[in-house]
């Protein structure tokens, strides 16, 4: 198992590369996404109110169903980058997920009392 501590400079800088881009085209890509959609949306939504198919106060509950589309969307895009950092291998490293063990030096009660406080 290697430590974040153990690793090169050039190693941590990879890392952090690698990471730093990744979150960026998330992103960004979440940015384009939830600004489409809200567009979209909100088109729809004015142009009805326009023409008489829906009444004036639709823009207010537009206005909350297009927070919890933001959300989901951006949950979504959430769990593309972690699902995204977990497939991938940033500076010849890949993220794997260990259980804490008692010969490991830290016990799992330890671990379990430091999250709960």
């Amino acid at each position: 198992m290697v430590t974040f501590e153990s690793l090169s400079g050039n190693d941590k800088t990879r890392i952090y590369l690698g990471f730093m881009w990744r979150g960026m085209m998330i992103g960004i890509g979440s940015m384009i996404v939830a600004g489409l959609s809200g567009g979209v949306l909100g088109f729809i939504v004015g142009f009805a109110v326009h023409l008489k198919y829906l009444p004036d106060t639709t823009l207010s509950t537009v206005r909350w169903v297009s927070f919890a589309l933001g959300i989901g969307i951006g949950l979504w895009f959430l769990w593309i980058y972690v699902s995204w950092l977990f497939r991938s291998t940033i500076g010849g490293y890949q993220i794997r997920l260990i259980r804490p063990s008692a010969s490991a030096g830290r016990g799992a009660g330890e671990a379990d009392q430091r999250l709960t406080g």
